[in-house]
Formats: C-alpha cells, structure tokens, sequence
C-alpha cells in the first residue's frame, strides 16, 4: 500500500526563521512562518527502478538573474514567491521536471527529530558557534553523537569554517545519510504515522500523508545513495575601471595685465593659473558580493548522473590527465599526503587542494564529489587501492576537485609499504 511505483523528484528547502517587532519594541520569532530565505536547498530523486537516491545540493549564495536583469542569490526566491518560483526556477537552471516540494523551518526540524528520538551523526571536527539572536549554540566534539532536535538545527547550520556554505552542505550530505540510517531501525516504525502527521502539521508542502509514507519506507528499502554539489565556483572581487574628468591648475606664463601695474612698468608677462579638464581612467575593486557561480558546461553532466537514466562514461573512455583531485588526510601521518601527491603527479592526475584538517581519523574512501562514479572506479583501479577503500557519491573536500581521496589508517599504511618497495 505504501510502496513508491514510480521516480519523484521532491524539491527540499530549509528557510530561516522570521522575527516580527512586537508591541513593547523587541523581535519575536514569527510562529508557523515558511516565509524566510531558504539557506538549504536539495533536490532528490527517489527512483524505485534504480533502488537508489540521488541528491543535489544548491549553495545557498548561487547566482540567478531576476527578470533577466538584478542579480541575486537563490535563496532569496522564496521570498519572492515562495516554493513555486524556487521551483520554476530551479527547473529553467537544470532543465528537468520537479514533482513536489517541503520547506521546513528549525522549528519543524527540531520537533520531528525529538519525536525520532534524535539522530547519530559523525561529527567531522570540532564545531564551536554562539549566536544568541538565532539562540544556535554549538560546541561538538569529534565523534559520534546522537543530536537532539535542537542540536541538530545546530549542525546543519553551522557554516564558520574554511568552505562556508560549501562546508555546510557537505555535513548535511552526512545528515541525510544518517536520516536513511535511522529509518532502518525497526523501533522508529512504530511511530512513523505520527511523526508523519507531525511533519505535515509543521512543514509547508504539496505531499499527501500516503506520499510520505510512500517515500519513508522507499528510503527504508533504499539501496545507494549518491550525493552531488551544483557545480560551479565561489566569485572573487572585481576590478572595475572608470573615467574621471578633474579640474587641474596649470601656470600661464604668457599672461600680461590689462592696465600697466606701477610695480611692472614694462608690462613683464607675469605667471598666472589657468584651469583645464584631464582625462583620468581610474581602476578600483567593485563592492563585493559573494556569489556561487553555476558552471554551465558541468551543470548537465552531474544533473545527467543524478536524475537521467543515461549510462555513465565507460571506463577505458576516461584518462588521468583530465581529473583533479583533490588530497584529504585525517592521519597523524603527514608522509601519506606527500607519498599519494607523487603517485598522483606521476600518474598525470591534477592535484586542486591538500588538507590535513581532520581531527579524528576517518576510513579511507574514494568520492565521486560530482556523482561521477566511473571516474572513481577509474582512480581506484589506476592507483591499485586495496579493497578497504570504499567508492562513495558526496562532497567532502574543495568543489573544484571532480575526486577526492581520504587518506585514513589503511591507506596511509599501503602507501608506506608501496614506497618501501
């Protein structure tokens, strides 16, 4: 009765809450309010055919023109005019149909997690943010945690490290996979109608309660999941030039007075000041606006891998020269990232980005961070990684990389014997 028949493609917004002035002068949060900007924003396709989930992230900053002229940021829209237009929106930028939408705010978010009895999740590294206006107040610890409703509006908004909303994204990749992880505990079945009825009485969507159960139990069932980033950029200040006309003093030494002066009785030129226009092109930085700069050529590529039901690139299609990649260690063995960068150049790959900002060590795992799956087939084969080194579809290191290779424990230990050889 509640088995999903046939792929939906569901549109999922977070928005922020709103504050209204109340009548003694101070902000209040607007209670039941949808209204505000969608700082999360994903796309995903339940598909029944291929047993998986795909998902896209859209970075909250990305820019989108309105009315073809005034620049903005994405998640504006729903400002504008809600869900609807974030959702014709989004189906003019990637070209595909979207069946439904959710948007949430944090206050259905933490009532639905503290009804599921809450949700454990890896933290990645330490995570320490006070806001007393948004009353976030976020000090986790590397780790495994089971977040509360509240802890968790904390996660997925925590944005303060050195990606910003890149960063944020690829944590509530991880959410999302926790969320798939949850479902499968056989005590949340149980009280699946409720927390159901809940979430309608706490979200704003087109979805019936036969539709959320329908897809509830399909990620329940679910087999993979593969986790892409609209790709694209992060935009850099402007030089800008103008043109300036000033006013310039310049001597006249020609001039001669009108009436004889007792002081220069032989009528001697005296020097006097004349003024002209110059010409002047000026170059300065434009005011600033941080943009995520959609990549027009990428876009159908990675939307193709998600959404399509084309075939990925073959194998002996793909050469090493064309993929970069990008080095994350989260071992105290700082040689590893060295030993795999030279294997890397050797190999002709692009390195884009080397990190060793990891915390706590973490398996070692190969990411398609643009859902290209047979790239990273490709480098796990061309690099003649053992087994343990898993291939996974999410986001984790610099957007510019199409790969990223995690160097855990194991890994760190095959590149040392590799060397020692």
């Amino acid at each position: 009765m509640y088995s999903l028949q046939k792929p939906l493609i569901v549109l999922v917004a977070g928005c922020d809450q709103e504050y209204e002035m109340a009548k003694n002068g101070y902000m209040i949060k607007v209670k039941n309010s949808f209204n505000g900007r969608t700082d999360t924003i994903v796309l995903a396709k339940f598909d029944p055919i291929q047993k998986r989930i795909s998902a896209l992230n859209i970075p909250r900053d990305t820019r989108i023109f309105i009315n073809g002229k005034h620049a903005d940021k994405i998640n504006a829209l729903n400002v504008l005019g809600g869900p609807e237009l974030l959702k014709k929106v989004l189906e003019d930028l990637l070209q595909i149909e979207i069946n439904h939408y959710v948007v949430v705010n944090t206050t259905s978010i933490e009532k639905i997690i503290d009804q599921a009895g809450g949700i454990q999740v890896e933290i990645p590294k330490k995570m320490v943010y006070h806001d007393k206006t948004d009353g976030l107040d976020i000090d986790f610890e590397p780790g495994l945690r089971v977040l509360n409703g509240k802890e968790a509006v904390g996660f997925l908004r925590f944005r303060h490290d050195s990606l910003g909303d890149i960063g944020r994204i690829q944590r509530q990749q991880a959410f999302l996979k926790a969320i798939k992880s949850k479902l499968t505990d056989a005590s949340l079945m149980a009280k699946l109608p409720q927390i159901t009825s809940t979430a309608l009485e706490s979200v704003r969507t087109d979805l019936t309660i036969s539709d959320i159960l329908k897809l509830a139990n399909f990620v329940r069932t679910s087999g993979g999941q593969v986790f892409a980033t609209l790709p694209g950029d992060f935009s850099m200040p402007e030089q800008q030039t103008k043109v300036i006309y000033e006013e310039v003093s310049v001597p006249n030494e020609s001039a001669v007075p009108e009436t004889t002066d007792p002081e220069n009785p032989e009528n001697i030129p005296v020097r006097t000041n004349s003024t002209i226009l110059v010409k002047k092109v000026v170059t300065y930085t434009a005011p600033f606006i941080s943009y995520w700069l959609p990549n027009e050529e990428e876009i159908p590529k990675v939307v193709d891998r998600l959404f399509g039901e084309a075939l990925q690139e073959e194998i002996e299609n793909i050469s090493a020269h064309k993929i970069k990649i990008a080095i994350e260690n989260s071992t105290k063995n700082k040689k590893a990232t060295s030993r795999l960068s030279r294997l890397l150049h050797q190999k002709g790959y692009q390195i884009v980005d080397i990190s060793n900002s990891y915390e706590k060590e973490q398996p070692s795992v190969i990411y398609a961070q643009k859902a290209n799956l047979q790239e990273a087939k490709f480098v796990h084969s061309d690099l003649s990684m053992p087994q343990t080194v898993k291939i996974q579809a999410a986001n984790i290191a610099s957007p510019l990389a199409d790969i990223a290779i995690m160097i855990g424990p194991e890994l760190a230990e095959t590149l040392e014997k590799n060397t020692e050889r």
